[in-house]
């Protein structure tokens, strides 16, 4: 599902985590990255999904 919006391997791996629920500074930690990048990313993976929150995120990738 990730392919059809052509996110990098980053965005990617920020949508796995957000589908596991965690916060900007969990996801952080897990990719050794600063809350402050975490959140550029996911700006980015919405304008790409064209979503507005997290679960709009997830909705789109997960096509529902």
């Amino acid at each position: 599902a990730c392919r059809r919006f052509h996110f990098t391997e980053r965005e990617a791996e920020v949508v796995r985590n957000l589908a596991k629920g965690y916060t900007n500074k969990q996801i952080g930690s897990e990719l050794d990255a600063t809350e402050q990048t975490i959140k550029e990313v996911i700006k980015r993976i919405m304008q790409k999904t064209h979503t507005t929150t997290r679960t709009g995120i997830l909705i789109a990738v997960l096509d529902l």
